[in-house]
Parts: structure tokens; sequence; C-alpha cells
């Protein structure tokens, strides 16, 4: 009785990964260029929509995105999210933020859109984290990655400014930083150092 009752949970676990398996599948064959992948509260994919549309997906349900956040000796780099952004425009943020499509697979897709701005080819694009984010008005599947810049001039940017850790604490929660940034802060403090002393 006992191994039934195991064999039958197992089935049910094959199940459910093969079912989140043929929804992947078919989401990225659907999936184009101008399109943004949505996930459920479990983290699903269930459906792929156009990006005009992002802002009217409901907060019990995330955006895929990729953020990339820029370290340099010690300090991370922030610019203004753009004023046309309906979340949070204006306020600090890291550079870089994309909407994710699995027409591509996630390295090669972030490699895409950093190349433009990547002038030494050594630079390396590292992945750190994935996180979901909902407040009132959102929700978001993050995909974190870093750079650390042996240069300031391994990355086009321009814009913003490098801040140090104390810097930032000493402004949050204050209206000047967006609600992702702030959210990731505390794992910022942790890999900061980790990744100064990793380089020095």
């Amino acid at each position: 009785m006992f191994i039934k009752i195991v064999i039958w949970i197992l089935g049910i676990i094959i199940a459910l990964y093969t079912i989140r398996f043929c929804i992947l599948i078919y989401i990225r064959k659907k999936s184009i260029k101008g399109k943004a992948v949505i996930m459920d509260e479990k983290g699903i994919p269930i459906k792929s929509i156009p990006l005009p549309y992002v802002h009217n997906v409901p907060a019990n349900e995330a955006v895929v995105i990729v953020r990339v956040a820029v370290f340099y000796q010690g300090m991370i780099y922030l610019k203004e999210r753009p004023s046309t952004d309906f979340y949070e425009p204006g306020k600090l943020d890291l550079p870089f933020e994309f909407y994710y499509s699995v027409s591509l697979p996630l390295k090669k897709f972030v490699n895409n859109q950093l190349k433009k701005f990547i002038v030494r080819e050594e630079t390396e694009i590292r992945y750190s984290i994935r996180y979901m984010y909902h407040d009132e008005k959102i929700g978001r599947c993050v995909y974190l990655y870093f750079i650390y810049l042996e240069n300031e001039k391994d990355l086009k940017l321009s814009g913003g400014k490098l801040w140090t850790l104390k810097q930032i604490e000493q402004n949050v929660n204050k209206g000047v930083f967006s609600s992702l940034f702030e959210n990731e802060l505390e794992h910022y403090k942790v890999t900061i150092p980790i990744w100064e002393e990793y380089h020095s």
C-alpha cells in the first residue's frame, strides 16, 4: 500500500513537471521579438504578451525581466528610470532592465541585449539570483545579473553615476531609488564586498 502511494505521488510530480515543460515550449514557439513572458504566482510560464500591454498585467502575475547591476571599485552604477516608464519613472535604478522573451535561451538573450554596450570583450556577465517581486502595482520575476568593471570605460554607460553603499543606505526609503532596487539592496551589501575581495 505504501509503495503504491509513493508511486502515485511520484506520478503526479512527473505529470506537473511535464505540463510545465510543455507550457514553456509552447510559449517559446509563440514568443517573438516585442513580447514579454508572464508567469503565475508559482513561477510557471502561462503566456506571452506584446510589450505595449505589459502595464495591464495584474499584480498577481509576474512579467519576466532581466536586470543587470554594474559594479566598479566597490560602487554600483545607478541612473534614472526613463520618464516614459509607467512604473516609478525618474527613480534611480540599475542601468539595464529588459523584458525577456523565451524565443532565445536566457544567457544568449542577455548577451545579445548587452553586446552593443560592451567595449572590452573579456567583460564578464554573471548570473546572480532569480526572485519574485510583487507590490500593489506590478509583479515581476527577476533574473539578476552582475557586471564587475575592471575599468570604467569597459562598458558604454551614460546618464548615471557610481554610488557607494554608504551613500545608498543614507537615502533608502526616501523616494530616491526604485522599489526593485531597494528590494535588492541587502543582496548587494553581501555580494559587493565578495566581488571586491575576488577582484583585488
